[in-house]
């Protein structure tokens, strides 16, 4: 047909049926003038379809296939042959199949189907240096392959179990892994990490500075094997954000509250309101000049103040609060720290603000300390919600010696490794 109608001619499925399709037109109008001039029999513009798949050369644009099964099947592409094989997508080499979804006529879904233990081996140099040592790199993998069964409902909605970001774990395929990697998730493949014969939500982070936290102190939910234990396996000096600070001023800080949608005046007070048992925050305490209170609690305790375009972020739930509320003092400045306290009469103590004056009584008499600039200091340790396994503990851990299934039993209580099987949900 391309050579009779000078058309470029290719083959299409549409509903059960096999066709030939020519050319491409910005419009059906256009497709018609076409069809026409053709001067072949039943021969009509289409267009428009909201489930249709065009297969093209990607260099040339040229068409060489279409698919439009309408809702009832999608696009996919398998290997075959018994030989390994991989398949590249924006860069990154995939083992496995794809398929090829238009979820409600939208854009097109490009989903991954393999088995786990392939989905292990592209999450794990992506989520860990695919260099560290082989019993951190084993944890790592039994937790990446228990996370995506436990959660494998998690992006049904879309036709897919887990996506390939943070949001659920980061998986970009074959490319950085090495030897190493892959051993490390051969040597485990078809483990688990269960409690009560369920496979546990195996989360984890970069490191937490000194403890981990209980996920109901983060997420508001309680899981058995979830909790705080200490943590001193961490190389924080050579951590990614192991040890961090930024400092804040008022307007900064009213301006990200402002720009998040918060009802707030000029900031003049930051602290941390309450810390939990094991040392991280739990509530922090934001007030305006005229006395407002707003408090963030849990996981939102860490987030509120990070901001893209001021570059400044609180990295983990451990982290303190100084400076403040500057003062002119002798000629110079002082510091009024954010979570200071005054004795006043009667013996009650109470909390320093920048909102109210504080007087100073001196040989002098009665003076007001004059207020001369606001900062706050944010400093911390570790990076990530610090629940579930420290990366860098693990690394610290298998590097005295600890073996994978010990650093599992150590970050995730009471959890055990086991196979995978069928009883398990």
């Amino acid at each position: 047909l391309s050579a009779s109608t000078g058309i470029h001619a290719f083959p299409a499925y549409v509903r059960g049926e096999h066709r030939v399709r020519l050319g491409s037109y910005t419009s059906i109008e256009k497709a018609n003038e076409a069809a026409a001039k053709t001067g072949l029999q039943g021969a009509t513009g289409v267009g428009g379809s909201t489930t249709c798949y065009t297969v093209t050369i990607t260099s040339t644009g040229e068409i060489i296939y279409e698919f439009d099964a309408g809702s009832e099947a999608f696009l996919a592409i398998q290997p075959t042959g018994a030989a390994y094989t991989e398949t590249w997508f924006k860069g990154y080499r995939y083992a496995g199949a794809f398929e090829y979804r238009r979820n409600n006529g939208n854009d097109i879904t490009v989903i991954n189907v393999l088995p786990v233990s392939e989905y292990t081996k592209g999450v794990l140099p992506y989520e860990m240096n695919a260099n560290w040592h082989p019993e951190a790199l084993k944890a790592q993998a039994v937790c990446a392959a228990s996370y995506a069964l436990s959660n494998r409902t998690k992006h049904r909605s879309l036709g897919f179990d887990v996506c390939n970001t943070t949001d659920c774990q980061v998986y970009l395929g074959r490319n950085a892994a090495n030897a190493n990697s892959d051993a490390a998730a051969e040597a485990v493949k078809g483990l688990v990490l269960t409690y009560n014969n369920k496979i546990c939500s195996t989360v984890y982070h970069s490191s937490n500075g000194g403890s981990t936290e209980s996920a109901k102190n983060i997420w508001g939910t309680d899981y058995p094997y979830l909790q705080a234990v200490p943590d001193n396996f961490e190389d924080l000096a050579k951590a990614n954000n192991g040890i961090w600070t930024y400092e804040y001023t008022s307007d900064e800080i009213t301006w990200i509250l402002q720009t998040k949608g918060y009802d707030i005046g000029k900031v003049v007070d930051v602290y941390v309101d309450e810390y939990t048992p094991a040392g991280n925050v739990y509530r922090l305490a934001i007030i305006d000049s005229k006395g407002k209170k707003l408090t963030f609690e849990k996981s939102a305790a860490r987030t509120i103040l990070n901001s893209s375009t001021l570059n400044k972020y609180t990295h983990s739930q451990r982290y303190t609060i100084s400076g403040g509320i500057r003062f002119n003092v002798n000629g110079g400045t002082d510091v009024i720290a954010a979570e200071s306290y005054a004795i006043g009469k009667n013996n009650t103590v109470s909390r320093l603000s920048g909102r109210n004056d504080i007087y100073l009584i001196s040989s002098g008499g009665l003076s007001v300390l004059k207020r001369n600039t606001d900062s706050f200091i944010v400093s911390g340790r570790g990076w990530g919600h610090n629940v579930g396994m420290s990366q860098y503990g693990a690394k610290g851990m298998a590097e005295r010696g600890y073996t994978f299934d010990q650093i599992l039993s150590y970050y995730f209580t009471g959890a055990v490794v086991r196979p995978n099987s069928p009883d398990l949900s």
